[in-house]
């Protein structure tokens, strides 16, 4: 019999809740190698680690009306499932990506852990892995623990392993304790006895928050091109990579932080994008959920989005590259300056801290529509060079999901000195995921030579 270890907090549940037929909530990475890597090296590699891997033998028991999901031990749990070759004759990046997208379309078995590796070996030349998990079993405030615990800082790597605490049983039913993480403010009976003007003012202001956030997300942004639409059961994948030291150095000619810069080339990018197979983009602004970071740009490298998520209104129809950069900049600033990050984590604090029934009933409320155009990810930097099974890792690309109606998203992550940004494009889309990186690429060629940098 199956052991159910804990229940999914509210904000696993979403990512589970948001999934739709074909298109799953799920993040992936490709890491391309710099030797060939055999299958029985890999599964080896992985089986050590998989007490660093998040549930990683763990399946999603489904809700009910009387209880919540809950993570419960997959009693014919096999890394074979989970860890497979894949052999395939593609050496080049973009030969790469295609495999990756058939991958990436492969349902997920919810009788099983939600994440797996792939291998993919070329007849010849160097081989790649796959990672992809879904977004639910990932951690809120680091969405790279997956890759984290694949990947090794040395070649070789004693003392792997390290034990895994036994499960708890902890009950179903609705109707018993159930054991939520809750912020002091909400937790501390004793404290409103105290103070109860206290507890007023922070009940209104939580609740302001709760309604500025349902507000947002139940807006819609003016229509644009193919950005949004009904979800198809086919992704296209790309990349474009950036030089780490180019960027600083446009950053150090031309003002703004390297998320900006990279944000900005990917706002030129689409407006490019739009322009080739329509007269321009329908509307002078992009409606995007980036990541705000209120500390120093090496906290938001260490961090990526888990400090905050904000809705920004990007500018469209600029041509100069450098007013669009500094327009971004002064987009986020203002951001910063406002009340959204703080609403931001007293929303998360609302939501962690929800009974599994009032939560249940609220995402029902909300429509399938998203209130922004595209969403950009930016994952942790990985500063220094990583190992699978003592080869080298090359290259990093994250791969971001597609959720709502959004047909088109991004994810930065840096690696080894180099800036990626993977792009995700659902096959409804008028757009393919290979023009949006050329205009991208041209985007940035652009901005290098206005800096006087090219």
């Amino acid at each position: 019999m199956s052991t159910v270890s804990q229940r999914l907090s509210n904000l696993e549940a979403l990512f589970f809740a948001l999934d739709q037929p074909g298109a799953p909530v799920q993040l992936a990475w490709l890491c391309r190698l710099a030797d060939r890597l055999p299958l029985t090296a890999l599964r080896t590699h992985v089986a050590q680690r998989l007490d660093r891997i998040p549930h990683s033998r763990e399946r999603v028991e489904a809700a009910s009306s009387l209880r919540s999901p809950a993570w419960t031990w997959d009693d014919h749990f096999s890394l074979s499932r989970h860890v497979k070759l894949v052999p395939a004759n593609a050496t080049k990046l973009d030969e790469i990506l295609q495999v990756c997208c058939r991958l990436l379309e492969v349902s997920w078995d919810a009788r099983h852990p939600f994440w797996n590796v792939w291998l993919i070996q070329p007849a010849r030349g160097s081989s790649s892995i796959l990672v992809r998990a879904h977004r639910g079993i990932l951690p809120f405030e680091n969405e790279a623990e997956l890759l984290n615990a694949i990947l090794d800082p040395q070649p070789t790597l004693t003392n792997a392993t390290r034990p895994r605490r036994a499960p708890a049983t902890v009950p179903l039913l609705e109707t018993q304790p159930r054991e939520v993480t809750l912020t002091p403010s909400l937790t501390s009976i004793s404290r409103v006895l105290r103070d109860p003007y206290l507890a007023v003012e922070r009940l209104r202001t939580y609740s302001e928050s709760f309604i500025s956030g349902l507000r947002a997300a139940l807006t819609p942004p003016p229509a644009l091109g193919s950005l949004n639409g009904p979800l198809s059961h086919h992704i296209g994948v790309d990349a474009v990579e950036f030089e780490l030291n180019e960027v600083r150095q446009i950053r150090n000619r031309v003002g703004g932080s390297i998320l900006e810069i990279v944000l900005s080339s990917i706002v030129g990018g689409l407006s490019r994008a739009l322009s080739d197979h329509q007269s321009g983009p329908s509307t002078p602004e992009l409606f995007a959920c980036v990541p705000l970071t209120t500390g120093s740009e090496q906290d938001a490298h260490r961090t990526g989005t888990r400090a905050t998520f904000a809705i920004a209104r990007l500018p469209l129809t600029t041509s100069d590259p450098i007013q669009r950069l500094r327009r971004v900049s002064a987009e986020l600033d203002l951001l910063r300056a406002t009340q959204v990050p703080e609403q931001y984590r007293r929303t998360l604090d609302l939501m962690r801290g929800a009974p599994y029934a009032a939560f249940r009933a609220c995402l029902s409320l909300l429509p399938r529509t998203a209130s922004v155009h595209t969403i950009c990810l930016e994952l942790p930097s990985i500063r220094e060079r990583r190992y699978v099974a003592g080869r080298e890792v090359t290259q990093i690309v994250a791969i971001p999901p597609l959720l709502l109606d959004i047909r088109v998203t991004f994810a930065v992550q840096t690696y080894a000195a180099r800036i990626s940004v993977g792009i995700s494009v659902d096959s409804n889309s008028r757009l393919s995921a290979s023009r949006v990186a050329r205009a991208i690429r041209a985007a940035q060629r652009e901005l290098l030579e206005y800096a006087g940098l090219a």
